[in-house]
């Protein structure tokens, strides 16, 4: 019943980018098994950008890309997240999102992606100031070897 709530893209929206909607979008994602919720995945993904930029919405976000399995819903996240990668990364919010998303998939296929999308950028991602701690964490996670490559 409360999945039928959020059929809309509005819905969703709107529930994602304040306070309390966005609690119940995170118990949605936690507690309604995936299976089930495919359908809202779908519309979700559609508005990562604009989640990973809001207060709220980094939140659900995160927790979207946590409790998500379906490997499609993945890559579309990811694919969404790398279109749109300076302009996330830059944003007082959307910055935490790419940490997030930095050490949970540093050994991953899509850490690949991601790696390699920081080491093209790295200059203009450190003269920004929420993005520098994104190229800070990087080199923290870097081994001595795609410390090199950077250099």
């Amino acid at each position: 019943m409360i999945l039928i709530s959020f059929d809309d893209f509005n819905k969703i929206l709107m529930a994602s980018l304040n306070q309390n909607g966005s609690y119940v979008i995170q118990k949605l994602i936690v507690h309604i098994p995936e299976r089930f919720r495919m359908e809202f995945n779908l519309m979700f993904v559609k508005f990562v950008c604009i989640f990973s930029r809001d207060m709220y919405g980094v939140c659900t976000v995160k927790k979207f890309i946590g409790y998500t399995k379906n490997e499609l819903i993945v890559k579309q996240t990811l694919n969404s997240i790398l279109t749109n990668f300076v302009n996330i990364s830059g944003n007082q919010y959307g910055n935490y999102l790419i940490q997030y998303l930095l050490e949970k998939w540093w050994k991953t296929e899509e850490g690949v992606y991601l790696k390699k999308l920081i080491t093209s950028k790295f200059q203009t991602l450190a003269s920004n100031h929420y993005s520098s701690y994104i190229c800070d964490l990087y080199l923290k996670l870097c081994n001595t070897e795609e410390k090199n490559h950077l250099i």
